[in-house]
């Protein structure tokens, strides 16, 4: 049987549907359009989204099964550092910050436009937060952001070198993962985040949770505080995390800069 629906223009649109018993089916007008219903296409076929993009989960596996061993050494190795900048009030949980009352922000990524957008943003009232990539092209234009957000082990305080970041008010976001030199070096407030698997049994939501707590009772009743609470979805590049991180610290409306990388057919990321 078929059940009218008012379409564009008056024109009746019949969906077919299962007959009812009893009923005589309608006969289509001459007005009629009878769309049938047809099965989903396989997920391998013609020009869908499945082959024009590659899965952000192939992404995310490689970045877990490349990058986590030197995650859970750094991890190791910064713990002590961690804890005394928390002590000396240098480093806390991400959501412990004043938030920023609905102020708008920028998300810097490293595309091609950058090349553009970079010289004009000395003008911008707001937020800024960009990666390690970035860090050193702001400061060349005159532009300070307000916070840079690291969350791949493998980069190091060679990003951050030529600039003197104690006479800014740059914020680090960052994970204890990260490379030791960048925790070493770093002069201003950091903001600690973990990384969140989806899993209650990763490294993050287990050996990491508990490292970076502090310890009260003895073996009969102990209780573990915690100083990194935020948790962070893993992402294989910086924008999406950024973007995460500024809704924890209150920005408003984000603004996308300089992330159509890989976008455009003339070059794949900023030069400058």
């Amino acid at each position: 049987m078929s059940t009218p629906e008012v379409g564009i223009e008056g024109i009746t649109v019949e969906k077919n549907v299962e007959a009812t018993p009893g009923v005589s089916p309608v006969a289509p007008s001459k007005k009629t359009v009878v769309i049938q219903d047809s099965p989903a296409p396989a997920p391998d076929a013609g020009n869908n989204e499945s082959n024009i993009r590659s899965q952000s989960e192939k992404y995310n596996e490689g970045t877990k099964s490349k990058q986590l061993i030197h995650e859970e050494y750094n991890s190791g190795r910064n713990l002590q550092t961690i804890l005394r900048l928390i002590e000396e009030g240098r480093a806390r949980d991400l959501d412990e910050e004043p938030k920023h009352e609905g102020v708008p922000v920028i998300i810097i990524g490293s595309g091609p436009s950058l090349d553009e957008a970079g010289p004009l943003l000395h003008k911008w009232h707001g937020g800024i937060i960009c990666s390690p990539s970035h860090a050193a092209t702001l400061m060349y234009y005159g532009v300070e952001p307000t916070h840079v957000m690291t969350l791949d082990p493998f980069e190091s305080w060679a990003s951050f070198e030529g600039v003197d970041w104690s006479k800014t008010r740059t914020k680090l976001i960052t994970h204890p993962g990260v490379w030791l030199d960048i925790i070493e070096n770093w002069p201003n407030d950091i903001l600690l985040y973990r990384q969140n698997l989806g899993r209650s049994d990763s490294f993050y939501a287990t050996t990491q949770r508990n490292m970076y707590s502090t310890r009260e009772g003895d073996r009969n009743k102990s209780e573990f505080l915690l100083h990194i609470r935020t948790e962070i979805t893993v992402f294989s590049c910086s924008p999406p995390c950024q973007l995460f991180a500024a809704d924890r610290l209150g920005y408003g409306s984000p603004f996308l800069v300089g992330c159509d990388f890989a976008f455009s057919e003339e070059k794949d990321r900023f030069t400058e």
